[in-house]
């Protein structure tokens, strides 16, 4: 069977596997192994088994659709009795497979049931000792390079947008990539079905020197759960030159997000929305106002960080070094502090001055020019609240709530997908009336998908993807209610970014060592080079890079990364750790930071917010280059010397359509 368009020819024979040439590079990619591995349950031995296609267990049909470009293989394993379609169809600069749910068959249901099939596992495969990598949806994205010594064969499977047993590994991306030596690679995007897919890659598979990393698609976790009938979607991108490495597979990213999920450019939003246009270059500015320490019950002290009055004074002050574009986004204006009693929001605590005192920093917010926003939670619970209703709440399979960590509140449970619009419905349009002008952050979001079994909830029980919904809906209603104001998260993974215009964090490399040495040999910046001028974002808050000495050097990363600045604080702090849910220090030695922060990223480089990243490299000697798209913009040189950080303003450069910025740290 072969099947071909102006770039791309596909061939496939039962007996020689799948190959795809594409004619713009030429390159020939091709599987060396199977096309389908499938994994099913077998309830008579109570144990899975596992059979590849194509192969004496099985047979393939082969249908050409009408179309040149199209075609279906019908599988069938002779031993399980188990049928599925893959449907093949050339894309511009690719192809993609779909496995269709509806058209599985389960013939022998009784003893076998499909758990799951690995797509493409050994496709472009690459070898030991060459030049190249593997991209991994990890973090800002893990390198894994082929050309280290690497003899152990080992894998790494991890969930796209993350379980929470494996959180640390921050899989937030439904995408993953291979670069080969010979200048070509490769972007895969799972376009369909991601919830339930995970991204595996393997070094050194079964003894080999052949590396490899693709699609797990799962359809059932268990042998009793409904298969969600959803399509299971993979998009294989084709790329070369200097498009083929994870810059251009991040560019090819954007487009696709543009072009086919909804997504549309910062510039277009601002042009809409003042308020947005200001976020997009404003210094970020998170007010800690109170919190109660951490007891089960929720019934802890309660502590008062910061009132609107104090958090005037402190404004004067940034005003006073240089910081003329701030967004404040206040933590703990609810009943009983941040995490005190969600989902009851409302009133403002008068402890922390009320909606009087929000009212007077509005005044003084207005006058010194900066906007005022507000940090919210619609997906956490606690029983503390007088809202408590455990039947809102997501069940795990064994029928126990689903558990959160212990906050300020309490216990926290998770409010089920489904059921969070029933809160934002209530509130939402109050918060609207208190005349916002700055950020809506919405706290915890998105979150690791926690699948909900409770029966009454009107979705698949255990499904990942209605989790996902019930995000994306509240963020469609936040969106629609707020009409304009500039809506935030606390993070971003690749199902959210057409929804939201701010990230407060988007991870620089996987947490506690969630993904093994051996698989991110280089943290890039990837993820930020694909949402930048999509979306405003951050690397954190300036104490991550250690004291006030510091600052230069998380400065010089925050622009590498394209990364706009962020700081928290408490205007008193106990200075002790009795329980305290937060701890930040004295807020006035990092005045200085901020002005530097502010000087540079959102003075200089703010305008740069509404362009995209087009080039990013590291040298051999520290240096780094991030490079940009633009109207006239200044161009920076961040030089690393002797172990000391210094700025220098190496060149400016004007011209109506190439803006560049540029960054060195020696820790890179």
């Amino acid at each position: 069977m072969q099947l071909k368009n102006h770039r791309i020819r596909l061939e496939f024979r039962p007996d020689a596997g799948l190959t795809v040439i594409d004619r713009a590079n030429p390159k020939t990619w091709r599987t060396d192994g199977p096309l389908l591995v499938l994994h099913a349950w077998d309830r008579m031995l109570d144990r899975q088994v596992t059979t590849a296609a194509p192969s004496d267990a099985c047979t393939i049909a082969v249908r050409r659709d009408r179309a040149a470009d199209s075609a279906t293989l019908r599988v069938r394993w002779t031993e399980t009795a188990i049928e599925l379609d893959l449907g093949l169809h050339l894309v511009k600069d690719g192809f993609q497979v779909r496995t269709m749910p509806r058209r599985i068959r389960e013939r022998n249901a009784n003893r076998f049931r499909l758990l799951s099939a690995e797509l493409l596992p050994d496709f472009g495969a690459a070898r030991r000792g060459q030049p190249g990598y593997m991209l991994l949806p990890n973090a800002s994205g893990a390198l894994c390079r082929f050309d280290r010594t690497k003899t152990q064969s080992c894998e790494l499977r991890n969930w796209v947008y993350m379980h929470q047993r494996e959180w640390e590994a921050w899989c937030m991306l439904p995408l993953f990539g291979m670069k080969h030596e010979d200048g070509a690679a490769f972007l895969c995007i799972l376009e369909s079905g991601e919830w339930d897919t995970q991204v595996v890659a393997r070094l050194n598979v079964a003894g080999t020197d052949r590396h490899t990393v693709h699609p797990h698609l799962h359809f059932r976790e268990n042998k009793t759960d409904r298969i969600d009938p959803v399509e299971r979607v993979v998009r294989y991108v084709f790329l070369h030159g200097t498009d083929a490495g994870y810059v251009g597979m991040a560019k090819r990213y954007r487009e696709y997000l543009l072009a086919e999920r909804g997504a549309r450019s910062l510039r277009e939003r601002a042009a809409a929305s003042p308020a947005l246009a200001y976020e997009a270059t404003a210094h970020t500015c998170k007010v800690f106002m109170a919190s109660k320490t951490r007891r089960t019950d929720g019934k802890g002290r309660y502590d008062l960080f910061t009132t609107f009055d104090q958090a005037a004074e402190v404004m004067t002050e940034f005003k006073r070094h240089g910081l003329g574009c701030v967004s404040y986004e206040f933590v703990g204006w609810c009943p009983d502090g941040h995490d005190g009693m969600y989902p009851r929001r409302f009133p403002v605590d008068p402890r922390v001055g009320g909606l009087a005192g929000l009212r007077r920093f509005q005044r003084l917010a207005r006058d010194a020019g900066h906007r005022v926003g507000v940090h919210d939670n619609y997906v956490d619970m606690y029983q503390a609240s007088p809202d408590y209703d455990p039947d809102l709440l997501a069940v795990d399979r064994d029928g126990e709530l689903v558990l959160g960590g212990v906050w300020s509140g309490g216990q926290m449970y998770y409010i089920c997908g489904s059921q969070a619009l029933r809160f934002a419905k209530r509130d939402l349009p109050r918060l609207k009336r208190l005349g916002l002008d700055g950020i809506l952050y919405l706290d915890a979001m998105p979150r690791v998908p926690r699948p909900c079994h409770a029966a009454g909830h009107g979705h698949v029980p255990g499904s990942r993807r209605a989790d996902g919904a019930g995000v994306i809906a509240l963020l469609q209603y936040a969106r629609r209610v707020m009409d304009g104001q500039p809506l935030g998260c606390e993070n971003v993974m690749g199902y959210t970014i057409p929804y939201q215009d701010f990230a407060g964090h988007i991870p620089q490399r996987a947490a506690n060592g969630g993904v093994p040495a051996e698989f991110a040999d280089e943290w890039v910046p990837f993820f930020q080079i694909a949402v930048h001028g999509l979306l405003k974002y951050h690397l954190g808050d300036p104490r991550q890079g250690g004291g006030p000495e510091g600052g230069t050097a998380w400065l010089l990363r925050e622009i590498e990364y394209g990364a706009m600045p962020r700081f928290e604080y408490q205007y008193r702090d106990r200075n002790t750790r009795d329980g305290m849910q937060f701890h930040f220090g004295d807020w006035r030695p990092w005045l200085p930071v901020l002005a530097a922060q502010h000087r540079v990223l959102c003075d200089e480089l703010g305008p740069l917010q509404f362009e995209w990243i087009t080039g990013h490299e590291r040298t051999r000697s520290g240096v780094s280059r991030t490079a940009g798209k633009g109207l006239g913009h200044v161009v920076l040189g961040w030089l690393a010397r002797s172990g000391q950080h210094r700025i220098q303003q190496t060149e400016r450069r004007c011209r109506r359509t190439d803006a560049m910025w540029s960054a060195a740290a020696e820790s890179c």
